[in-house]
Order: C-alpha cells, then structure tokens, then sequence
C-alpha cells in the first residue's frame, strides 16, 4: 500500500519514477474531475467538454472505467505512482489514451 511504510516506521521507502512525460502532464492538466454525485471516491473526467468516465484512487491502486460501465467494470492503471504526478494522473492518461485522436494531441505539446 502506498505510504503504509509511515504507519510502520520503515525508512526503506523508494519513491516511484513517473511514468508520464511532461506532454502527458499538461494533456492531464487540461481535464476537469469532479466528484460523481453520492460518491466519496468516484470522479467524472472530462476533457475540452467530452466525458471521457470516470477515476478513482485508492489504497489498491488508481482505476478507471468507461461510459456506461457498471461497478465491476474498473480497470486498474497504477499500483504505485510517484507523489509529483497530478491527482488520478495515471487513470486519466489511460483514459486519454482512448481517444481517437490522441496521437495528435500528444504532439501538440
């Protein structure tokens, strides 16, 4: 779990590396979360006004699901993520990697 080596006083912690360039983090800097009604962890993603689904972060991990998914449709992106990458970073950019026109977008920057 992450951060789980503070509860236990272990100093053995090594911090992640990114797995997101820094054309990734403003693609990512660019969506809009907003926390899905009635839910504490669940946030609905969209990017230039297209919803893209929805995020969530937990102690097993970032996940992500599509449209129209049900609640046991949840993908997971990332066990471990580094602290230097944006909240729900790496489920974004899998969410962003669906997009039909993402190889331009990622250019763009």
């Amino acid at each position: 779990m992450r951060y789980n080596h503070r509860a236990w006083f272990r100093n053995d912690y090594i911090e992640p590396e990114s797995t997101l360039t820094e054309a990734n983090k403003q693609l990512i800097a660019e969506c809009v979360t907003e926390k899905a009604p009635n839910m504490k962890t669940i946030y609905n993603v969209t990017f230039r006004k297209r919803y893209l689904g929805q995020v969530r972060t937990t102690f097993a991990g970032q996940f992500y699901r599509f449209p129209g998914g049900s609640y046991e449709d949840w993908t997971r992106s990332a066990y471990t993520w580094p602290s230097s990458d944006p909240r729900h970073g790496t489920a974004i950019h899998a969410l962003l990697k669906r997009l039909p026109d993402y190889e331009q977008l990622a250019i763009a920057y």
